[in-house]
């Protein structure tokens, strides 16, 4: 599962989206782990305009890799393209994103 809230001036972000990582057979001789996957979900925004506010629905999909470099066994980082499309009364607002994360485990 993937999820974030986003805090903009005026403009509030939240979505949830689920991962499907593919498997991937263990390479022994390789100091890098590529696992790619792919996923989907839904996103909500609320926009303020100061004499108003607007909420929008949309979905996300996604799809990328995570890296993890068994030098550095407690990180592991992803990166990612995703696309978003809102639907407004009829009128759909599409855009493209790519995005860049690193994960730390205990």
């Amino acid at each position: 599962m993937n999820g974030a809230v986003g805090l903009y001036p005026g403009v509030t972000v939240m979505l949830g989206e689920l991962l499907y990582g593919f498997p991937r057979p263990p390479n022994p001789q390789s100091d890098v782990i590529f696992k790619p996957y792919i996923g989907g979900g839904l996103v909500m925004a609320s926009v303020d305009y100061g004499l108003g506010s607007e909420s929008f629905t949309g979905l996300i999909g996604s799809g990328g890799t995570f890296l993890t470099v068994k030098k550095i066994p407690h990180w592991r980082f992803n990166g990612d393209l995703s696309l978003v499309q809102f639907n407004v009364v009829g009128v759909s607002v599409a855009g493209v994103g790519i995005r860049l994360g690193a994960h730390y485990f205990f």
